[in-house]
């Protein structure tokens, strides 16, 4: 790999990632990090070292610009693989879940645990059910305040959401996990997930997407680049969402960080395109 020079950028091997057999899905084991099991996982076949100091390699190489209070600009590379990202996972669910492309709610933020379902509200969903997903902002409040891609007060997602009944929120749940193990591939990305409890939901309906980094000591950090939802009935009451059934839906949700997906990609791939997926080098790097 190329080194970068005049900037802080390094490369680090660091940890060793589990080898996920069988098609790249991982069978359930302890992850005693997390309190959570692994379920399922991807592993990249660039051979490359991990980078360190991507961050500042983005400022430095100006792809992204500070504006203050933890919000940022981006260009270049950066935007280009942001919106790549969000066009290859909005392609998966058209072509899987055949979502429709919808606008997303504004004025949420990360502490609202269900920004997409307003765009539901009042709605009596006649087939099984139905999915929607759209890119958007979302804010959150972060202390301190950072300029770290991982770490800002607003951040773009990728987002698909779920109503229907019961068993068809289930089977898109199962149908969910492998779609984005696919989508790490297409990046060539070393992937986990991992399911457990959410916070005033029943065990194992959330699950975490993992995409491993450098932390600031050259160690490797399983960074949550997105997460998948079940909230059963909740949201439908909430909003009077309607299952074919007569019933208040029920409701999945999946969320991908696009930044985090940018800082996963350039961790796993540094800044030499040669390393790169040949298509996604093309759409990236010109």
């Amino acid at each position: 790999m190329n080194m970068i020079t005049g900037g802080a950028a390094e490369v680090s091997n660091g940890p060793p990632i589990r080898v996920a057999p069988e098609g790249g899905l991982q069978r359930e084991q302890p992850c005693s990090a997390l309190g959570m099991k692994i379920c399922a996982g991807n592993l990249r076949v660039d051979g490359g070292p991990y980078q360190s100091g991507v961050s500042a390699e983005f400022i430095r190489r100006g792809w992204v610009q500070e504006c203050g209070g933890a919000r940022v600009a981006y260009s270049g590379p950066v935007l280009r693989l942001a919106r790549l990202v969000s066009e290859k996972a909005a392609a998966l669910y058209l072509h899987h879940f055949n979502a429709v492309e919808s606008c997303y709610p504004g004025g949420q933020t990360d502490l609202c645990p269900g920004p997409a379902y307003p765009v539901l509200e009042g709605v009596r969903i006649n087939a099984a059910g139905a999915a929607v997903t759209w890119q958007g902002r979302v804010s959150r409040d972060m202390s301190p305040e950072t300029c770290d891609i991982d770490r800002l007060s607003e951040f773009t997602t990728r987002e698909i959401a779920f109503a229907g009944t019961e068993g068809f929120i289930a089977n898109r749940r199962k149908r969910a996990l492998p779609l984005i193990g696919e989508l790490a591939q297409a990046f060539d990305l070393d992937m986990e997930s991992a399911s457990g409890p959410s916070a005033h939901m029943a065990p194992d309906t959330k699950t975490k997407i993992l995409l491993p980094v450098l932390d600031g000591k050259g160690g490797t950090l399983r960074l949550a680049c997105g997460s998948m939802k079940m909230h059963g009935r909740m949201f439908g009451e909430r909003f009077n969402i309607t299952a074919s059934d007569g019933a208040p839906a029920h409701t999945f949700c999946i969320r991908l960080g696009l930044e985090r997906w940018v800082l996963a990609a350039f961790t796993q791939h540094g800044f030499d395109p040669m390393r790169w997926p040949e298509d996604v080098r093309d759409a990236v790097f010109g």
